[in-house]
């Protein structure tokens, strides 16, 4: 199938457009736009079948972007690579006929540790999202204080994180020992969470794999 790219704008949108005669026909199709945080616009015509997964397929075809390294968000809100684009269409009162997306592009860096091993997140909070975690304190010999991960709540910053970092996500069982400096201090952790923007967060990996 021979696929046009047209250059439109010096802002780089990109425009993908397959041969007529070899376009999925009307009923099965579906139009979607990907936004890069870059500026940078894909439009590109799929089938109602394909998953997310399949869309990021693409995407590593045309851009060159390795499929571990995306995060496909809608609004706001990101998606399994196991969701249709038919399920995304249905989503709301209203059923939809085009589709727009946000691309997260995560470049190759550091890994989760086993259990026991120390990992920093780092969290900006200047769209407002809360943290959208549950933790409860947890005290022990090796870091006095310690706040316990029991739980990581949808659309909240640490689960959009996780889908932005997935080698490096955070999950139950996790502990978390310092915020911007600060630790061995419960009302300074909270304190810090509450009042700063940026925040650098170590925590200890646990043993659990869960973090939904």
């Amino acid at each position: 199938m021979e696929t046009i790219v047209t250059v439109l704008t010096p802002e780089e949108k990109l425009v993908i457009s397959a041969g007529d005669a070899e376009k999925p026909s009307a009923g099965c199709s579906v139009n979607i736009t990907v936004n890069m945080v870059s500026g940078r616009q894909i439009s590109l015509i799929a089938e109602k079948s394909e998953k997310v997964g399949d869309i990021k397929g693409h995407i590593h075809e045309l851009e060159g972007i390795s499929l571990e390294c995306q995060s496909l968000l809608a609004k706001r809100k990101p998606l399994a690579n196991d969701q249709t684009l038919s399920q995304l269409l249905h989503q709301g009162k209203h059923l939809q006929s085009d589709i727009t997306l946000t691309l997260l592009v995560t470049p190759h860096g550091p890994c989760r540790p086993g259990p026991g091993g120390e990992f920093t997140v780092m969290l900006d909070k200047t769209r407002g999202h809360r943290l959208g975690i549950d933790a409860k304190p947890r005290w022990g010999v090796r870091h006095p204080m310690a706040m316990l991960i029991e739980g990581v709540a949808p659309g909240g910053l640490v689960a959009h994180w996780n889908a932005s970092h997935p080698d490096l996500q955070l999950k139950v069982g996790d502990r978390l020992i310092c915020v911007n400096g600060v630790k061995d201090d419960l009302t300074g952790l909270v304190d810090q969470c509450k009042q700063n923007i940026v925040l650098e967060m170590k925590l200890i990996a646990g043993k659990s794999v869960e973090y939904a």
